[in-house]
């Protein structure tokens, strides 16, 4: 980066020697060719050379500004990228180019903002149909940054920003646009791993009535929503309807996604959550021997998450047969691999090892539910904080098992 800051800086000095300093002595420099249009008394084709000319070494400049401003943005040093942003926009105010580059790096500048806890600014925008494409970037940039930081571990810095980008979304977009059905679905899911299911099923309901299915990106979202629906169904233990729901989805996901993509794995995988707790331990072995079947044609993503996942399914099972050894082994296995696939924090991976804690206590074995479920209870506590649900759950469950242990 240091030769191309050196490079910047000499080609800014060249044109700025050319547009300040030139003198006119070189016959063929635009200064002398303007001169003698001045001299022959065409002023009009002067006048357009100068400001052709002009213009050129502007925008020169101003590309060399817009370069850097993209690369640090590319690199996230989002300061930087202000910087070269504002000089760009500085030297050429009415390019688009710099005021794109702008409204990017200035939305991770909120977005850092939102996540440090502090309020959000969107309150601070200008009214009118010109703010609407501005709000647009920015509700799409704190949903990537939301969906980051799910999959990271971070349930509420993600919760924090689907917030965000549902107000901006309330107050500057059509409510049946896409981004702002999108804003409303990640809010939900967001809201799912803070503990807040809150009117989850009926925000759900009203999406789908509102999303244009016959819009490629429409109907993906429709599919979403389909299955959290499952998702949330299942938690509020309506096992039938979240099984039916499913089932319906698994064909319409193979079909637009293709069979073996990473979402139609994650729905087959959640099909399986469904079947263990309707007792279909027929079906889910046929579930686990399609995965089985299809290892090799699956990509690795759906590998890496999907094992994690496969490992829960047959510890179910195992755990059915009777084979509790086994099935307490799968588990930890399942475990480890959530760890590796999406971090310790993860509320997937705090969900199957509080499983492994239930597990462990049907054996007997407490001390070892004990420890486990101790090692969760800080997890939340830190995480989500002392007053969340699920912390307050697993450190009830702390205090039973400790009971337990001295009786």
């Amino acid at each position: 980066m240091a030769d191309a800051l050196v490079a910047a800086e000499a080609t800014i000095a060249d044109q700025a020697r050319q547009i300040e300093v030139s003198d006119g002595h070189d016959p063929d420099s635009w200064m002398a060719k303007a001169s003698r249009e001045f001299a022959d008394r065409n002023e009009e084709k002067g006048i357009t050379l100068l400001t052709d000319s002009l213009l050129e070494r502007r925008q020169a400049i101003s590309q060399v500004f817009l370069t850097l401003g993209k690369y640090y943005l590319k690199n996230f040093q989002v300061l930087e990228a202000v910087r070269f942003g504002t000089l760009a926009a500085n030297i050429l105010p009415d390019s688009a180019e710099a005021q794109a580059l702008l409204i990017e790096a200035e939305s991770f500048l909120e977005i850092a903002k939102i996540r440090s806890g502090k309020d959000s600014f969107y309150h601070s925008l200008p009214s009118g149909e010109a703010t609407r494409p501005i709000a647009a970037k920015l509700v799409d940039l704190l949903l990537f940054a939301s969906e980051r930081n799910s999959r990271s571990g971070s349930p509420p810095i993600a919760y924090r920003l689907a917030q965000a980008a549902n107000a901006l979304a309330i107050d500057y977009l059509p409510p049946d646009a896409l981004l702002a059905l999108q804003a409303r679905v990640r809010l939900v899911i967001a809201g799912r791993d803070q503990g807040d299911i809150s009117n989850a099923l009926e925000t759900l309901s009203d999406v789908a009535s509102l999303i244009q299915t016959d819009q490629s990106k429409g109907y993906d979202l429709h599919l979403a929503v389909e299955y959290y629906r499952a998702v949330f169904l299942l938690e509020e233990q309506r096992v039938a309807e979240a099984r039916i729901t499913i089932e319906g989805l698994i064909p319409k996901r193979a079909k637009l996604s293709g069979e073996y993509d990473v979402e139609t794995c994650a729905t087959r995988s959640l099909y399986g959550r469904i079947l263990c707790e309707a007792k279909d331990f027929v079906k889910l072995r046929e579930e686990l021997a399609w995965f089985t079947k299809n290892d090799a044609s699956l990509p690795l993503e759906a590998k890496t998450s999907g094992a994690a996942y496969l490992s829960e399914l047959r510890a179910e099972l195992l755990w059915h047969e009777n084979e509790r050894a086994k099935a307490i082994s799968e588990l930890r296995s399942g475990v480890a691999k959530h760890n590796e696939a999406f971090g310790p924090e993860h509320p997937e991976t705090l969900r199957l090892r509080y499983r492994l804690v239930q597990l462990l206590i049907q054996i007997p074995d407490l001390s070892n539910a004990l420890l486990e479920v101790s090692n969760i209870a800080k997890i939340q506590a830190r995480v989500l904080g002392d007053n969340h649900p699920n912390a307050q759950k697993s450190k009830a469950m702390e205090g039973k098992i400790s009971r337990a242990l001295q009786a």
